[in-house]
């Protein structure tokens, strides 16, 4: 029994896809994101111009088959089980487990999601850019020694600087530095050096073009982390499949290379595990094995049963005539 069945979502995938299990579509087909995404826009200006933010804009393309940066999950086990027995019945499915970071299930308005939807609409270069800074704020972080409680009220100190003036160049001490006195002191100038860049302030601008106001202020330490979601975005297949998502982070490249794509797909799986949820026991990452031989009778089960098919789980018009013409075949 998984505790708090609340904040738990699952992944079924028909097979066992070796290194490209749970890797988005976009980043396993190593697609130019910028360009995939504007030319979808491009074709529907309107529909995208009436949502209210980045991260609806994105949950709508996903919902689309757009490949995006988004992996679809559910809330319903029996949902991912439909879907670890949707084909390859020569093949064993599995059904994958997740559990946010924390103890709170973000939405279509989370800060922390909307930056990181708002950077997938960001070109190549600018995404390269902005992720070289925070990769070297992280391992500046790192370096520093500092703990998790540290960095926790540091950022606390810096967000509320930052609230009150513009002009901060000390959090610690509240004070103007001129020399690299503490870790506090070192974190905040690098910090907001990268704050100023160019295209962080882009970043900070398309935000505001969704939401308005917005602070100048991203916690950098947690921005390349996965982050499960749940979209505002109401169809009857996302309300029959009770889907959710976990937006990925650091999928920037400039062009779709093997060796980059390989390197990207190492670090995604690195941490989405730290969104898995992991036996007690034995501290091995929890997913439940669909062997082929039952699968065709579970699908006929769940069909059967509790209405789960192609029809109601995909909700279109040549699905339901697919599920129809099959299920008389």
């Amino acid at each position: 029994m998984l505790e708090n069945e609340e904040l738990i979502y699952y992944r079924g995938e028909s097979q066992e896809y070796g290194r490209s299990k749970l890797i988005p579509s976009l980043i396993r087909r190593g697609l130019p994101e910028y360009q995939v995404i504007n030319e979808y826009v491009k074709q529907y200006p309107e529909k995208f111009d009436a949502l209210k933010n980045n991260t609806a804009r994105l949950s709508l393309m996903q919902h689309m088959t757009l490949p995006t940066r988004l992996l679809d999950i559910t809330r319903n086990k029996l949902v991912a089980l439909f879907f670890a027995t949707l084909s390859n019945d020569e093949e064993d499915g599995y059904v994958y487990v997740f559990k946010p970071n924390k103890e709170v299930k973000y939405g279509t308005y989370s800060d922390t999601v909307e930056i990181l939807s708002t950077l997938a609409f960001m070109d190549e270069d600018a995404k390269n850019e902005i992720n070289a800074l925070i990769q070297d704020f992280i391992d500046e972080v790192i370096k520093s020694g500092i703990t998790e409680a540290e960095y926790v009220l540091w950022y606390r100190k810096l967000v509320e600087s930052i609230t009150i003036t513009t002009n901060v160049n000390c959090c610690c001490c509240g004070k103007k530095c001129c020399e690299e006195k503490t870790v506090e002191c070192r974190l905040t100038k690098k910090y907001m050096k990268i704050n100023q860049n160019y295209q962080v302030l882009r970043l900070y601008h398309m935000i505001k073009q969704d939401v308005g106001d917005f602070q100048h202020v991203i916690d950098f330490g947690r921005m390349l982390e996965p982050e499960i979601f749940e979209s505002s975005i109401t169809s009857e297949r996302l309300k029959n499949q009770q889907g959710s998502f976990i937006i990925i982070p650091d999928v920037y490249r400039s062009q779709p290379q093997k060796n980059v794509l390989t390197a990207n797909i190492d670090k995604i799986h690195c941490k989405l595990a730290k969104l898995q949820v992991k036996d007690q026991t034995s501290g091995e990452l929890i997913r439940f094995k669909v062997p082929a031989g039952v699968k065709q009778a579970i699908h006929a089960e769940l069909d059967k049963d509790l209405n789960i098919n192609k029809g109601t789980m995909f909700t279109d018009m040549e699905s339901m005539a697919q599920y129809i013409s099959e299920k008389f075949s």
